[in-house]
């Protein structure tokens, strides 16, 4: 079995003008354990996630304030699994501007 890989983000990377309470969404090849994903997504700057609901191969990420009027710096490190327990092995990185 292969890795999942990151297929599309909301927002879009290198977006500009995007609301400061934006929702993220990261959309996979395959569903994703959402509790390994956790600990492997950091914001820049730093904002608390409120909620990560799973939606098959989508993920959504609600934060618990608004961003800031800056760029905004999103990593998905590696070693979360998908449903079969693979783990990823890639990075993952975009920006967006509020």
């Amino acid at each position: 079995m292969y890795p999942e890989d990151v297929q599309a983000v909301f927002p879009a990377s290198d977006s500009a003008g995007v609301a400061r309470n934006t929702e993220l969404s990261i959309e996979f090849s395959e569903k994703i354990d959402a509790e390994s994903f956790k600990s492997k997504l950091h914001v820049y700057p730093p904002n608390e996630f409120s909620k990560i609901k799973s939606d098959g191969n989508r993920l959504l990420v609600s934060f618990r304030e608004e961003f800031p009027e800056t760029t905004v710096c999103v990593v998905l490190k590696s070693g979360f699994r998908d449903e079969h327990n693979v783990e990823n092995r890639k990075n993952y990185s975009f920006y967006f501007s509020t």
